[in-house]
């Protein structure tokens, strides 16, 4: 017997379904290294923020510095008298976002006191 129709069949099944698991995985990817960026970023205006916790401006430049870095950003920057907590948040619009939760928020929280990173 000819199995040639029968393999087609198959083939064009399947095709389609591994090219859909392979958008999602890359999909998840993308999110996944968005996610990472955000945080590096937001740990290092910490960072930032920490060592010239003086200058008056600092605010306004550690939003800049955020700004400059990351595109389509919400910044919240709370300065307390012993702490500082900068939060950054960015909707990702990727192809399959009904999948997963498509925002991103990432908070930070430093002390004054000793300049460190309290909580990440």
């Amino acid at each position: 017997m000819n199995n040639k129709g029968q393999t087609l069949v198959i083939f064009v099944i399947i095709i389609p379904l591994l090219l859909l698991i392979l958008s999602l995985v890359i999909d998840i990817g993308l999110f996944s290294i968005e996610k990472r960026k955000i945080s590096n970023n937001t740990e290092d205006a910490l960072e930032y923020y920490l060592k010239n916790v003086n200058d008056i401006s600092v605010k306004e430049k550690t939003e800049k510095l955020l700004n400059e870095n990351l595109e389509d950003i919400d910044i919240l920057i709370s300065d307390t008298e012993s702490n500082i907590e900068i939060t950054v948040k960015k909707e990702y619009k990727g192809l399959f976002r009904k999948f997963y939760d498509n925002n991103i928020t990432i908070k930070y929280i430093g002390n004054k006191e000793n300049n460190k990173i309290i909580k990440g």
